[in-house]
Formats: C-alpha cells, structure tokens, sequence
C-alpha cells in the first residue's frame, strides 16, 4: 500500500486497530451474505423442483381429462352407431 493510501486511511481510521475491526467486521459481512446466498440457491432448488413436480401433475391430469374425453366421444358415438343400426333394423 503507498505511503498517499495509508495516509488516507489515516484521516478515516485513527488507528491501525480500528482499520483492523473494520476489516474484520467487513470480511463477517461478506461471510454472512455468502452463507445467505448459498441458503437462497438450495431454497430455490427446493422451490424450483417442487414448481417441476407440480407441472408434471398438472400435464398428466390434462393428459388424462383428454383421454376420458375421447372415451366418451368414442362411446357417444359407438351408441349413435347402434342407435342407427337399430333404426334400420326396425324398418
């Protein structure tokens, strides 16, 4: 550090121990949003693979409602066949 730094620092901090604290006190600063910031990244993991799990679902329910409608398309029209078939039988 140049003699002009340290003189600067002199005006800011009235002694070595107080730069030292501060150093300190900035370095735990850091330590604890770098902990945070590592708690948020697993939060949103969490957060994201339960978003995934919920999409899935919601695609298999869509899945299924499209199958049971088809179903009963197919069904409705199986009985309009024989309904028909039984018209003409009757004639």
């Amino acid at each position: 550090m140049s003699d002009k730094a340290k003189a600067g620092l002199s005006l800011v901090f009235e002694s070595q121990e107080e730069l030292q604290k501060s150093l300190e006190n900035n370095v735990a600063i850091i330590h604890r949003q770098c902990q945070e910031i590592e708690d948020l990244k697993h939060e949103l993991d969490a957060v994201t693979t339960e978003r995934d799990m919920l999409l899935c679902e919601v695609s298999k329910l869509k899945f299924e409602m499209e199958i049971a409608d088809l179903k009963r398309l197919h069904d409705g029209w199986y009985v309009h066949k024989l309904n028909c078939v039984s018209c003409f039988a009757r004639k």
